[in-house]
């Protein structure tokens, strides 16, 4: 079912097969934690698709030594959004936290996973891959 996931840092997505993890009971637990959250989990065929909107990302064109400060920030603020999305979805799989998932939302038996960042750069679209690819039986 395609969904319209809205107001993502200015940004709205059309997708189907979404869990909102930044939405989730289970990650509103974990808040005061220090979890950090991508916007939303999507799956496409056997990816597993964690997917990140950022309007404030440095431009990666701009060489002065504090844009290259700042823009090595944000992609470690970025992992480490992916790596505890991924714990969590981890632990609502084998069940340490409880979530129910969207109807549709249905993680394939074996998959592999990417992270992706979708950036907005002076009104002009810039997309960003930061390429780690998994694959675990």
């Amino acid at each position: 079912m395609v969904k319209i996931i809205p107001n993502q840092s200015g940004m709205d997505f059309i997708a189907e097969n979404t869990f909102h993890i930044e939405e989730a009971a289970a990650y509103d637990k974990l808040r005061d934690d220090k979890i950090r959250s991508v916007e939303f989990i999507r799956i496409k065929n056997d990816k597993l698709l964690f997917i990140e909107a950022k309007t404030t990302f440095p431009n990666p064109d701009n060489p002065s030594e504090e844009n290259k400060i700042k823009y090595q920030a944000e992609i470690n603020e970025i992992c480490e959004k992916f790596i505890h999305s991924l714990n969590l979805l981890l632990s609502i799989e084998i069940g340490v936290a409880i979530e129910e998932y969207p109807n549709d939302f249905i993680i394939p038996e074996k998959s592999s996973f990417g992270f992706f960042c979708q950036g907005l750069f002076s009104k002009q679209e810039k997309n960003f891959t930061i390429n780690k690819k998994t694959k675990h039986p």
